[in-house]
């Protein structure tokens, strides 16, 4: 990785559509290094766009993680059922046959 020299100037955000890569990359979370804030208070916004960009990858997939869980917990069970629906359905077996 080179780091870019401190006399070279770097150029800076002086167009929307390299402020809008730099946002992508930032939030993302991927962090190329070809545009960087070089302000204190670019680095600020840049920092909380980092640890927003993580914290909303991060609910998902604690949500889907969980929800995962759950059903390799009931995996058995599942599966129990589904082969009982099947086998109902292989001999013609519906609801009404369990009704009173």
């Amino acid at each position: 990785v080179e780091n870019q020299p401190s006399d070279t100037p770097n150029e800076g955000f002086n167009t929307v559509p390299k402020c809008m890569w730099f946002a992508i990359v930032t939030v993302s979370t991927v962090g190329y290094g070809d545009l960087f804030p070089e302000t204190d208070a670019g680095r600020a916004v840049t920092t909380v766009m980092i640890v927003s960009g993580v914290l909303y990858v991060a609910m998902p997939l604690g949500i889907v993680g969980n929800a995962f869980s759950a059903a390799w917990e009931n995996r058995f069970e599942l599966a129990i059922m589904s082969d009982v629906q099947r086998r109902f359905k292989l001999f013609g077996i519906g609801a009404e046959a369990f009704r009173d």
